[in-house]
């Protein structure tokens, strides 16, 4: 099982939690923006992996997406 709670997307250096939310949202966002313009441009590269590379993608934003999360939830709780 993957620690989420001990990962950290920001550097500790940011000190207003209202700011570390904001920065994780965009965090969020960033990465669903990313992986659905790799999704429109990498077509090729999917059906040469028979899906599975659009798959990995998707697994990896879902981890990423998944500490922030629980980045956001540690300091909403503060």
């Amino acid at each position: 099982m993957i620690p989420f709670d001990r990962i950290a997307v920001l550097e500790g250096s940011i000190t207003t939690k209202d700011v570390a939310i904001g920065k994780l949202h965009e965090f969020k966002e960033t990465i669903k923006n990313t992986t659905d313009q790799i999704k429109e441009s990498a077509t090729d590269f999917d059906m040469a992996t028979h899906g599975l590379g659009f798959q990995m993608l998707d697994v990896y934003s879902s981890v990423l997406q998944k500490c922030a999360d629980s980045q956001t939830e540690k300091l909403q709780n503060v």
